[in-house]
């Protein structure tokens, strides 16, 4: 039954109940449905009025007391919601979806520690609700405990084998793990039993996009972002992807949209600054290695690249001083070594660029491994010549 089928289906319910209420306005069993069905639909402003009802009716039903959380999340009072779920915290053995709910009310919250730190206090929780493991994972993921998260899918891939869900995301994590065979294998499992899984479609595209075929990877990044609009991975992965194929001025638009879904992640700032580079667009590549800097200013590539942008507009000093904070970070970071071989004339121009970078990454491959996306992408530059178009 499609989306649509199921919401009619509800909607000729609420009907029928709505006549049983005016029987029966108190009744438990008809409030607690209601609820549910006005959230199935999508009719927030019922679904909290009945609930509201409800808990007046019965003010020590948790039961209600949870519907009326839940309504609250719907709408985004997250506050209210876990005030709401705290008070009955005591309640969590019989009813594992407190605990559920309330970690993922700090998860909205980006409070990941918080996350963890409930479900370590009430552990059962991992078992009984089926979604508390993903949510574990990602909260583990989102604080990089990357090969954490993967154990904690891989819990949940053993109590339920067929969770297409769980597949996709041990294909991502797979895939940070610098593992990209692993990562296809689950992906692509994913994707045989839920073509839209967008874990796997961006763990896909991630691998497409490693091992350079580049319209596969931007046809797996649109499906993704078709699937979820504002999937931050997506649009970076979509910008490298199209990047890579040398499509420099359709890749911009792509990181635009990256960087507004991905504000914590220089990595994105950082590869939108060398397609603005790239592009000749000297002073929106250095506005764009700035705002990486204001993320992370530890990492030697941000600094670099500033020194970069920096030396191509002839200000000699202030690159002398982002390349020796980025060297002191790094001694073999690229775009620092780029900057002083452009300062000293050993090199020309960003034309001088992929030469340059082939002979320093072939020093470098071997120790790095396979990198993120934006490592990716500057071993692009080692071996792809980069157009405008």
């Amino acid at each position: 039954m499609d989306i649509q089928a199921r919401i009619d289906e509800a909607l000729k319910r609420i009907v029928r109940l709505n006549a049983y209420l005016e029987q029966d306005p108190l009744n438990p069993h008809l409030l607690s449905e209601m609820i549910d069905l006005h959230v199935r639909v999508g009719d927030l402003g019922v679904a909290r009025a009945v609930a509201d009802k409800a808990v007046a009716a019965y003010p020590d039903d948790v039961h209600f007391q949870c519907q009326l959380a839940n309504v609250m999340i719907e709408e985004g009072n997250l506050d209210q919601a876990e005030a709401m779920l705290g008070s009955v915290l005591d309640h969590a053995d019989r009813d594992p979806g407190i605990v559920y709910n309330l970690a993922f009310v700090h998860f909205v919250k980006r409070r990941f520690d918080e996350v963890l730190r409930l479900f370590a206090q009430h552990p059962d929780a991992l078992e009984r609700h089926t979604q508390a493991r993903m949510l574990q994972a990602n909260s583990l993921h989102h604080l990089g405990k990357t090969a954490d998260a993967l154990d904690a899918v891989k819990k949940r891939l053993e109590a339920a084998p067929n969770d297409y869900a769980a597949m996709g995301m041990a294909g991502l994590l797979e895939f940070d793990l610098e593992n990209p065979a692993q990562a296809e294998r689950w992906a692509r499992s994913a994707l045989a039993g839920e073509p839209d899984n967008l874990a796997a479609l961006v763990a896909l595209g991630s691998v497409a996009l490693f091992t350079d075929d580049f319209a596969q990877a931007q046809e797996l990044f649109e499906h993704a972002i078709s699937v979820k609009s504002n999937d931050g991975r997506s649009w970076f992965g979509l910008a490298l992807a199209n990047m890579s194929a040398s499509k420099l001025r359709e890749a911009l638009p792509a990181f635009n949209n990256a960087a507004e879904y991905l504000p914590a992640y220089a990595n994105v700032r950082l590869s939108q600054g060398w397609c603005a580079l790239l592009l000749g667009d000297i002073s929106a590549a250095e506005s764009s290695f700035r705002r990486a800097l204001e993320i992370d200013r530890n990492f030697a590539e941000c600094h670099g690249s500033l020194a970069v942008s920096l030396v191509l507009q002839q200000r000699r000093q202030e690159a002398g001083h982002e390349i020796e904070l980025a060297l002191r970070l790094d001694s073999t970071c690229l775009s620092a070594r780029y900057a002083e071989a452009l300062a000293s004339g050993e090199i020309k121009d960003i034309s001088d660029l992929t030469s340059f970078a082939a002979r320093i990454f072939k020093k470098r491959d071997e120790r790095d491994g396979v990198q993120d996306l934006s490592n990716i992408f500057l071993r692009r530059l080692a071996t792809k010549s980069h157009t405008t178009h």
